[in-house]
This record gives C-alpha cells, structure tokens and sequence, in this order.
C-alpha cells in the first residue's frame, strides 16, 4: 500500500461520487481535514470479509473484485466495479 497526494480537495474534485453531492460546505470541510488518497497494486486486498470499515472508501479509477472467501480456495465472484 503506498500513500499518494494526487487528490486534495474533495470539494472541488472532478470525479466525486453522487453521494457527496448531498453533502453542505462544512461537511465537505470535515472530510477533507483529516482524508488520505491511497494507491493499491492489482490484486492488493482493500477490505477482508468479516472486518469493520474505519474510514470511508471512495474508488477514483481501477477495477475492484468483490468476492466471498469459499472453502479449499474457492471463492465465489459477487461483483466487479
């Protein structure tokens, strides 16, 4: 996982999901006092099945597989986004 600052203001970011269009000025503030960018490699795990979400996870750009873990390495494809 390495940290990258190719995206710093989340007000004024091109690519911002719908979600954050409901947000006021001061909300946009609040996310953007403490927010990091992070890139991953292809195949790097983002999130494992079972565990809590500390933070908010926005994809900017790339492919992303969610799958559920199976027995004897098999695991069953739930989406790709």
């Amino acid at each position: 996982m390495k940290k990258v600052d190719f995206c710093t203001d989340c007000g004024d970011c091109t690519k911002r999901a719908p979600y954050f269009q409901t947000l006021s000025d001061k909300e946009i503030d609040i996310l953007n006092r403490d927010r990091f960018s992070v890139r991953y490699k292809a195949g790097e795990m983002i999130l494992k099945q079972g565990t809590h979400a500390t933070h908010i996870l926005s994809l900017v750009g790339g492919i992303v597989k969610m799958y559920i873990e199976g027995i004897d390495d098999r695991n069953l494809l739930l989406d790709i986004m």
